[in-house]
């Protein structure tokens, strides 16, 4: 489909996107406007949608702003930025270079998010608005908090008290959170927003190991469910000493790790090893519940099933966990985890099958190139068993409603 057919003729709305890009940014009307070689009150009538943008003008916009011509024309609702929601979460002691990072983070990851709605928009399959109903934990010390929210949470998704396997899918499919794994400053874990035009979502530093992410997404997933209207930044150091940031991260241990079950798989590894606590027991005790062995080390020493320090002791001594686990064959493969959420990615495909977007703009959805696209499509094609994208799009109108 020509660009011209999905870009609709409504100024003002790209003036409001032209306006969000701009403030996204942080450039000032003035400097946009020497840019362009316009004077500051032509800039802002472009922004009020009084004055059309011209072709050149709005090629070179998007230039300044880092966005596809596409984007700023697409049809549908104009989406707020995520700087109120963040401006909280961004902590004084950090240093500038590293606060521009994470700007620039935030900023990428609203796009993402952004996309997510306007898939969406053109599928006309908005999902009932997941609001947030937290646990009534308020007043509570954090790790009192924490664990009663857990516990909660584990109940009403009906988990048991087992390892949960793929946190993730059951996290979007049974709750409803964005989750986007994305390419995040080094030194940033995770971050979570909830706003009514977005939903909650999660970003997740994709660089880091599969047991990292899902703790990070655990994290997060507390967030939401005990402090969803406070924005979160999640850094490799930890989480900051506020009653919201202990408060998830208590929800993380026990929800991943639930006191009880971890007891009782412990004590049976221990009868299984002669009565002795060994790192090869520990390594299959995290092996088993899919987190870290130092996540797990760390559990064991807050429930007093291993002497308080121990981690410290055998980090300081330089013991080689990855060396340790390969040896004892729990190795773990790289993981390829698709960056999108998989409703996102379907929702994606059903609008190029349905002829809604191009090629082009497919592309830039799943940032990937044309030819890796095709073959996507394909791929989905071939799961689902249709002859065709026609066929693929009818199908996928059923699953996506």
């Amino acid at each position: 489909m020509d660009e011209s057919e999905t870009r609709g003729d409504d100024p003002r709305a790209l003036g409001q996107r032209l306006q969000e890009a701009r403030k996204a940014t942080r450039l000032t009307q003035q400097a946009v406007a020497d840019a362009l070689g316009v004077a500051r009150t032509t800039l802002v009538a472009m922004e009020q949608g009084v004055r059309r943008v011209q072709s050149d003008e709005l090629i070179a916009l998007a230039g300044l702003y880092g966005r596809s011509v596409s984007e700023l024309l697409r049809p549908g609702p104009v989406v707020p930025g995520f700087g109120i929601q963040f401006r909280a979460a961004m902590r004084p002691e950090w240093k500038a270079d590293f606060a521009d990072e994470i700007q620039a983070a935030v900023e990428g990851f609203r796009r993402w998010c952004a996309n997510y709605v306007y898939l969406e928009t053109l599928a006309d399959t908005t999902l009932a608005p997941v609001e947030p109903h937290p646990y009534a934990v308020s007043g509570l010390p954090p790790d009192q908090a924490g664990e009663l929210a857990a516990r909660s949470e584990r109940n009403r998704l009906g988990l048991g008290d087992g390892p949960i396997g793929n946190l993730r899918a059951v996290l979007e499919g049974d709750r409803g959170l964005r989750v986007f794994l994305l390419d995040l400053p080094a030194k940033v874990a995770g971050m979570f927003s909830y706003t009514k035009e977005y939903g909650p979502c999660v970003a997740v530093n994709r660089k880091h190991p599969r047991e990292r992410r899902d703790w990070t997404l655990a994290h997060e997933h507390g967030h939401f469910v005990t402090s969803p209207y406070r924005a979160n930044v999640l850094t490799v150091a930890g989480p900051e000493n506020s009653q919201s940031e202990r408060t998830a991260d208590t929800f993380a241990r026990h929800f991943l790790l639930p006191t009880e079950a971890v007891t009782r798989r412990y004590y049976t590894l221990l009868q299984e090893g002669g009565g002795q606590t060994t790192s090869a027991s520990i390594i299959a005790l995290a092996d088993y519940f899919g987190v870290s062995f130092q996540a797990m080390m760390l559990r064991l020493e807050e429930l007093r099933h291993v002497s308080a320090g121990t981690w410290r002791m055998l980090d300081h001594e330089g013991f080689r966990v990855r060396e340790a686990q390969t040896l004892l064959g729990y190795a773990r493969a790289a993981s390829h985890e698709d960056v999108f959420p998989r409703r996102y990615l379907l929702l994606a495909v059903w609008a190029f099958a349905a002829e809604r977007i191009g090629e082009g703009q497919l592309a830039e959805l799943l940032a990937t190139d044309r030819l890796s696209v095709r073959d996507r499509v394909q791929e989905l094609v071939g799961e689902t068993g249709a002859e065709d994208a026609q066929e693929l799009a009818s199908i996928l109108s059923r699953n996506l409603s």
